[in-house]
């Protein structure tokens, strides 16, 4: 299966995700949470009321992938990038890091300045300035 980096790719391209791509970002186990690693803690069937089966257990990735899912579905392919990056941060966060730092890194990445990709350079990362001086 096509990974979500170059479903989102494609999409750009064409102008538009495909019925497929909207169905696969609909469901947990074939969203960009999904794609992931399958040792991501999850909820089964019987405890997801709201976000359906195997939903991730950790609160911000469910809510990533629902952004996620809202940006493939309106066809926001820059939301959908940048939403699959934090994704694959948390991800990464959920499964290596112990349960009480988990809140604490997240906090400290939150006050951290954006990340830009400046297409003009190539793609260049660039993070804003941390001060507000001129």
């Amino acid at each position: 299966m096509k990974r979500w980096e170059r479903r989102i790719a494609e999409a750009k391209r064409r102008g538009r995700f495909t019925e497929e791509d909207r169905a696969l970002a609909a469901k947990w186990v074939t969203c960009a949470c999904g794609e992931q690693d399958s040792r991501i803690p999850r909820r089964p069937d019987s405890d997801s009321p709201l976000g359906g089966p195997y939903e991730p257990k950790d609160a911000r990735l469910r809510a990533l992938g629902n952004e996620f899912y809202l940006a493939v579905d309106i066809d926001d392919f820059r939301t959908a990038g940048a939403v699959l990056e934090k994704i694959e941060l948390r991800a990464f966060q959920v499964l290596y890091l112990p349960d009480e730092l988990l809140e604490v890194v997240q906090e400290i990445l939150d006050q951290q300045p954006p990340i830009q990709r400046d297409p003009a350079d190539g793609g260049v990362v660039r993070a804003a300035a941390w001060s507000t001086r001129s």
